[in-house]
């Protein structure tokens, strides 16, 4: 799992208690290992996005990483919320076009489809599909009875990481 100190900009879905009981609820490296509870956003625009919305509206928690002394503040949003998960859902279909407008728009100036310059456009369509599967699965009302797993996290680095010692 990684430190406290180096979390990325990260998804986690988590269950009721972590609002309810957020001083007993600690998150485990589990957490970070399994792709359906956590998704890291690589692009630094879409974590940026993220955060923007994240501050808009999303609240705010504490909870342990790792080891119940560390706590992170992580930005936290009820996915049972159909109106904040509404707006969630139109921040990432604008995260696909614009993943999607950047591809075309290198390709065309492009002579070579593989060329080495739409590497970096496609890597972003890529994750903002990855981002789209692992929103998808997390607001799956079966997934959600099935797992109790209601609450979306959103840590990002620059935002509301831990200050070092």
């Amino acid at each position: 799992m990684p430190s406290v100190m180096s979390l990325d900009s990260t998804l986690i879905v988590a269950d009721r208690s972590a609002v309810a009981k957020s001083k007993e609820y600690l998150i485990t490296m589990d957490d970070f290992a399994d792709s359906d509870r956590s998704f890291s956003i690589a692009d630094k625009t879409v974590a940026d996005a993220l955060r923007t919305f994240a501050l808009q509206e999303m609240a705010t928690i504490k909870l342990a990483v790792g080891d119940p002394k560390s706590t992170v503040e992580f930005f936290s949003l009820d996915l049972k919320d159909a109106k904040a998960v509404a707006k969630l859902d139109k921040l990432c279909s604008l995260v696909w076009l614009r993943a999607k407008q950047e591809v075309e728009v290198v390709r065309e100036s492009s002579e070579d489809f593989f060329s080495d310059v739409l590497t970096n456009p496609i890597d972003a369509v890529v994750d903002a599909a990855e981002l789209r599967r692992f929103l998808v699965n997390a607001t799956n009302k079966k997934m959600m009875t099935k797992t109790k797993r209601t609450i979306l996290l959103f840590h990002h680095t620059e935002a509301n990481a831990p200050k070092e010692e």
